[in-house]
């Protein structure tokens, strides 16, 4: 181990493990001696034919760290966000960091990536993941959002990148943890820290690493996709109170028929309350209005 290089040896079962974990950034290997190779901005991992593993980079140490702990859980921070693919809802990102000593309960638990488990699992385990776990949770509602997006020309990535940062900041503040941070890869590392940097963003935290599908690797990901969710479960149960109907997940043509009997029973300014507004269901809307 030198600088911010690491080496280990793996066994075939670790190594079928990386080349999977690696597949979405694998890039090609002219040298024979090396089996697989996967590259990004902040590292390289190289496996060579005798299964030894090479870590290089600015983020190799919490590369290093992922297989040093991978068998039996490491600790980690993760960050997820739900409702950004919902026309009606508010958009929920949380963070949670996940110790070595909690696997054993969360494996019981059976925590998984919140897509994969059903709203009444969602309401089961959040309350007791608030209770094991630190974690912080941001709400943006629908009211807030538009007028983000409309009035200082945000997009969804942008909006995306400063609610994870938040909270990367403020639970890594609160906890003075300095361990891997893990964030569900929604767009690309030097755009992330654009849009920061683009929007004067303060505190933004730089020792982060992104993920495909990260909810399905790392624990700490995976139980904050589970808050989130549950978050927005809560908010759109509060909202289908005060509109006395249920409302709708997603983004289909069934939502699109709620939102203009919304509409049409409210008006275009109270639906603005409870829905995404520039998403594409507003023109369907708008035309049923005219």
């Amino acid at each position: 181990m030198a600088g911010n290089a690491y080496s280990f040896k793996a066994n075939p079962q670790q190594v079928e493990k990386i080349i999977h974990f690696y597949d979405y950034c694998k890039v090609t290997a002219n040298n024979p001696n090396i089996l697989f190779r996967a590259a990004t901005n902040a590292f390289t991992i190289q496996i060579y034919t005798n299964y030894t593993v090479l870590i290089q980079g600015s983020k190799a140490v919490n590369e290093y760290a992922i297989w040093q702990k991978m068998e039996d859980g490491f600790a980690h921070m993760g960050s997820d966000e739900v409702g950004t693919g919902d026309y009606f809802g508010p958009i929920v990102v949380a963070c949670c960091l996940v110790q070595e000593a909690d696997y054993p309960f969360l494996n019981q638990l059976g925590v998984k990536d919140s897509k994969q488990l059903d709203d009444k699992k969602i309401r089961l385990l959040a309350p007791l993941l608030m209770k094991r776990l630190k974690a912080k949770v941001s709400i943006l509602s629908n009211t807030k959002y538009n007028q983000i997006y409309h009035s200082d020309h945000f997009n969804l990535n942008v909006i995306k990148s400063y609610l994870h940062n938040f909270l990367i900041a403020k639970l890594k503040e609160e906890t003075k943890f300095e361990g891997p941070i893990i964030i569900d890869q929604f767009c690309d590392e030097e755009l992330y820290f654009k849009y920061l940097k683009d929007y004067k963003a303060t505190n933004v935290i730089r020792d982060v690493s992104f993920y495909i599908k990260a909810e399905n690797q790392f624990m700490a990901v995976a139980c904050a996709s589970i808050l989130a969710r549950y978050e927005f479960l809560k908010r759109m149960d509060q909202m289908s109170v005060e509109l006395k109907r249920p409302l709708l997940k997603g983004a289909s043509n069934e939502v699109d028929q709620l939102a203009i009997a919304i509409a049409k029973e409210h008006g275009l300014e109270y639906l603005k309350k409870y829905v995404k507004y520039n998403f594409a269901n507003t023109k369907k809307v708008l035309k049923a209005l005219q």
